[in-house]
């Protein structure tokens, strides 16, 4: 049986998987005051478990990094509270920093 964090489904735990994967090879291949622009756009993956996904990749990496900037979908794209789907695109500009 797999635990999923709370209201992630099967799909968001595969797009996780992936994003893992992909953002340790990238955080790898950065340089050290590299930039990382990256963006999800499935309401199956949350702003806190994304940010979590970045996180446990840059351990993984065994790198460090802050957040610049958080991006979300334009106004014509709007967030309805009463339809969470609505809430479909994020993303996020990361500065790799020295260290680690």
């Amino acid at each position: 049986m797999t635990c999923l964090p709370l209201g992630l489904s099967y799909k968001g735990e595969v797009l996780l998987a992936f994003e893992f994967a992909v953002f340790s090879g990238r955080f790898k291949l950065l340089s050290k005051d590299g930039l990382l622009a990256t963006f999800s756009c499935s309401h199956h993956v949350n702003d806190a478990t994304l940010l979590e996904t970045i996180s446990d990749a840059l351990v993984d990496a065994r790198r460090s990094a802050r957040r610049l900037r958080r991006f979300d979908q334009a106004p014509d794209h709007p967030v309805l509270p009463t339809i969470p789907e609505t809430e479909y695109f994020r993303g996020f500009l990361l500065e790799m920093m020295p260290g680690r």
